[in-house]
């Protein structure tokens, strides 16, 4: 995004003179291509068209600058999210697997979730269907989860599939998606808050 180190100058303004506020104040953030960034192309994938301007953001986007996060690309998708296994785009082509790049980096989020675990970005958006979310994150290393159906809106989002798509993120770390969970529903749930480390302690696991 080429405005984004002029924001990301602003936000650091905000916090040398003590007024940031927000849970992602000048964190980095990498959103998948099917969401709405004002003034960005929204290609889905496809070969990048003049009528793909988005006049508005969707609303997880609004989420994120909101809480004063630093918007710095749009990642790399399957075409219109159709393949779960490779991200694979008519737009510019296949995002590589993070750890070798003969592998496939899974679909249709693998964008988002290679630029998290190469530290393009602290934390990235995406969208699952079926395993959307959750196969990118797996191949690359990071932790990720299908938010329940509803419970992160999905406007200004082109959609596969109107009764299932949800909207998440990608992160490296289970603290930084419990942020990020809070970020994406307006703070109703303290899911931060109720991060135990000591959850399993006693228990056994079987394998």
């Amino acid at each position: 995004c080429d405005d984004a180190l002029e924001i990301a100058a602003q936000r650091d303004v905000a916090i040398s003179d003590g007024t940031a506020d927000g849970l992602l104040f000048g964190i980095p953030v990498v959103i998948k291509d099917n969401m709405d960034l004002e003034g960005y192309h929204t290609t889905n994938g496809f070969k990048k068209a003049k009528d793909q301007i988005a006049k508005s953001n969707a609303d997880v986007v609004d989420y994120l600058l909101a809480e004063g996060a630093v918007i710095i690309a749009k990642a790399n998708m399957s075409t219109e999210a159709q393949n779960a296994l490779r991200s694979y785009s008519q737009a510019v082509g296949e995002t590589k697997n993070a750890y070798n790049r003969y592998l496939a980096a899974g679909g249709s989020s693998g964008g988002s979730a290679v630029s998290t675990s190469l530290n393009f970005t602290a934390a990235s958006l995406g969208t699952d269907t079926n395993s959307s979310l959750r196969i990118p994150a797996a191949l690359a290393g990071c932790v990720s989860l299908r938010p329940t159906f509803g419970m992160i809106p999905v406007d200004g989002i082109k959609k596969l599939n109107g009764t299932r798509d949800v909207p998440g993120a990608i992160t490296r770390t289970v603290y930084d998606q419990a942020i990020m969970l809070d970020v994406l529903t307006e703070r109703k749930n303290d899911y931060t808050g109720n991060l135990d480390k000591n959850a399993l302690q006693g228990m056994r696991i079987g394998v």
